[in-house]
């Protein structure tokens, strides 16, 4: 099975630009025996490109990879403990092959063979961004002789770098602090040209944008969050007008720990405002009879219960969105994933309100002792390109205050 990843790694660097699958050549050299499970070992880069935190010192592997007849060495860090098996490895494609506006093309590519070289099932997968650079971070399950594990992956684009982080563990290891450690603990610390700020290329002014600054919030009852300048804060007249319907229907709109942002123009009542679709809203639910949420509930919770919740989230969600003539086309259900070093239930769906544009909605809630905070990120799909970074970015940047 060590062989098995440690060709997958290869085969889906290789694939993601399309060369050879075979390599032409191969070494291996071993850089120290692995430490037990309760070991951290910190692996910086000889080349100061990199650093990461493993469960033991690694053993190292290079291969050679043909690209476009030009010879591509992939370099692979190892270490197999109790848990599974933990690897970062990396692989420089000729400069002259890498275009920045291929990145995100790059990198699905990168997924797609993984899957397909390892027959490995998809459970998840996300698009993420570390030190401004492009990603993907997945979750697959693949069985050998019988025997069910899951791989959790990250591919991160640098330039004209590859990097691939993968953990291979079983099934009920996967939320152990371990492989969120190892992920958490990569750090670029030496770009690789051509910069990465070219990785997301512009579809259109707004979409330039949307790259810009970001202001700093500190939200009542939950922390502090980063939103992007091209949004604005719920308020202005369309706040007046919010509260007047408020009084005359009794509906709460806007509620002391709810903040609700939007795409600028909104607030005035602007044309520019009703070009787009964009919310971001963060809202805090105390548990009112006493009970704890554990924050690291997640971590221990079972696919059934998962499964129920994904149910009940969805019998409800299709109810109150019904009541306001709007409808489901697609339902991705519910999983548990990281928000940088918190564990969030992320359910994810796409509606439509009458015959309006289709809108992605990506909804997280974490659990905080006697509250839950949650996180309603959404905007219209034929936009992505304007808002898919940008929020992004405001959701890897949440701090929440956490209760003892």
């Amino acid at each position: 099975m060590q062989l098995t990843l440690l060709l997958l790694t290869a085969l889906a660097i290789a694939s993601s630009l399309g060369c050879s699958s075979a390599p032409s050549t191969s070494t291996s050299s071993s850089i120290g025996p692995n430490f037990q499970s309760n070991v951290t070992f910190k692996f910086v880069d000889p080349a100061g490109a990199f650093e990461v935190v493993l469960p033991g010192k690694p053993t190292q592997k290079r291969q050679i990879l043909r690209v476009e007849s030009t010879d591509v060495p992939t370099i692979s860090n190892s270490v197999e403990c109790a848990l599974g098996l933990f690897t970062i490895a990396y692989s420089d494609y000729p400069k002259q092959l890498v275009d920045p506006t291929r990145y995100e093309a790059m990198l699905d590519g990168a997924v797609e063979n993984s899957l397909a070289s390892s027959n490995a099932k998809l459970l998840i997968q996300e698009t993420i961004t570390r030190y401004g650079r492009p990603g993907r971070h997945l979750r697959s399950s693949v069985t050998y002789e019988g025997i069910t594990k899951q791989i959790i992956t990250e591919f991160i684009l640098d330039g004209y770098r590859m990097y691939v982080l993968m953990v291979l563990t079983d099934p009920n290891h996967v939320f152990h602090d371990e492989p969120a450690a190892f992920f958490d603990s990569f750090k670029i610390m030496a770009s690789r040209p051509p910069t990465t700020t070219a990785a997301h290329p512009t579809a259109s002014p707004q979409s330039t944008s949307a790259q810009a600054t970001f202001d700093e919030y500190s939200i009542q009852n939950f922390g502090t969050i980063l939103i992007a300048d091209i949004m604005e804060l719920q308020g202005g007249k369309f706040r007046e007008f919010a509260k007047q319907y408020q009084e005359k229907t009794g509906m709460r709109v806007v509620d002391s720990n709810l903040a609700t942002f939007q795409q600028k123009g909104v607030n005035d009542l602007t044309a520019e405002g009703r070009t787009t679709y964009a919310r971001v809203m963060v809202q805090t639910i105390f548990n009112q009879d006493g009970e704890v949420f554990k924050t690291d509930e997640l971590s221990t919770m079972s696919a059934k219960d998962l499964s129920d919740f994904d149910g009940e989230t969805k019998a409800g969600t299709l109810r109150d969105l019904q009541a306001a003539n709007t409808k489901v086309l697609a339902w991705y259900g519910t999983v548990v994933s990281r928000i940088g070093t918190y564990r969030a239930l992320h359910t994810s769906y796409l509606r439509q309100f009458s015959t309006k544009p289709s809108v992605r909605v990506d909804e997280y809630i974490f659990f905080n002792h006697d509250r839950i905070h949650k996180i309603s990120i959404s905007y219209r799909l034929e936009d992505k390109s304007i808002w898919e970074e940008p929020l992004r970015k405001t959701l890897n940047s949440i701090h929440i205050n956490l209760v003892k």
